[in-house]
């Protein structure tokens, strides 16, 4: 039997460990007061892996904007945690853009995702892109900005080269670390990050992490945004029920192997799309959050 010290002593060593690790999650709004409920309970459940900040998207439509801000100001009442909220530009006016900069600062939210946003059908949707965005919020405030980078390049890209200036413009225009798209081959994100590098890029690149919690709807996401998805994973997992034992098994087992992948190339720095399902999410990032730990 461990002795009350040699207790104290692991998990203090144990804390140090988890803590040289940095994780952070997405979730979205929930569109009724019983889903926010459940979710914020749930993200208290994550507070215990210490992430270092949880982002809660926004799509382009402004009357999400605030439900955003209202999530994000109950997370940070009751949660404790940093918070990062989305913001979108693609369909609002400068003036706007300022308004939502001043509140989300004024209320101790100095980190921020800047994005585009996607094209809204049969909308006259202004050509506001990130870099304008990222301007407003460096003089709106010193925030602290997030971008996307798309290793796979992004859709309407007009071609690989184009993109990476595009994301190193970002950075010039005061950005300080990108988030990826996700992605399922580990080496897309290494030669991502090595094109970065040769064009002066050194700012941080945080993969984007997408644990499969459902191969119909990663199909559909696949096909709207340049990923590719090896044919093993289709094998793996399309004749299996989501969210049963076995498929959470294999989906787990797919997303830790690219994980080690990355740890073993030296990424230290890991962002899950949580889609709202937490389960996977929780436990995978755990499982990372202890590999220092179990490797001494």
């Amino acid at each position: 039997m461990l002795s009350s010290q040699t207790n104290y002593n692991l998990e203090k060593q144990k804390g140090n460990l988890i803590n040289s690790i940095s994780i952070s999650f997405e979730f979205f709004p929930p569109k009724n007061e019983e889903s926010i409920t459940r979710l914020l309970s749930d993200i208290n459940e994550f507070t215990t892996l210490n992430p270092s900040f949880i982002s809660i998207t926004c799509s382009p439509h402004k009357k999400t904007t605030n439900h955003t801000y209202k999530l994000i100001k109950k997370i940070k009442e009751q949660n404790r945690i940093h918070t990062v909220p989305h913001v979108t530009c693609i369909n609002h006016k400068k003036k706007e853009l300022k308004t939502i900069a001043k509140k989300y600062w004024k209320n101790g939210v100095k980190s921020i995702l800047a994005l585009r946003g996607d094209k809204i059908k049969n909308s006259n949707s202004n050509t506001m892109y990130a870099i304008d965005l990222i301007n407003i919020l460096k003089t709106t405030g010193n925030f602290n900005v997030y971008v996307a980078a798309y290793p796979e390049v992004h859709p309407e890209a007009k071609n690989p080269t184009f993109d990476l200036l595009n994301l190193k413009n970002k950075f010039l225009a005061g950005a300080n670390s990108a988030i990826t798209q996700f992605f399922f081959n580990a080496e897309t994100y290494l030669r991502f990050r090595d094109k970065c590098s040769k064009i002066g890029i050194y700012n941080d690149i945080i993969p984007g992490i997408l644990p499969i919690v459902d191969i119909q709807q990663l199909k559909r996401f696949s096909s709207m945004t340049n990923v590719n998805i090896p044919i093993k994973i289709f094998k793996l997992l399309d004749n299996l029920t989501p969210n049963s034992i076995q498929f959470n098994i294999i989906s787990s087992y797919i997303t830790n192997s690219i994980i080690d992948v990355l740890y073993r190339e030296g990424v230290r720095k890991f962002h899950f799309y949580t889609l709202n399902k937490l389960y996977l999410a929780h436990s995978i990032a755990y499982i990372l959050k202890m590999k220092n730990f179990s490797e001494k």
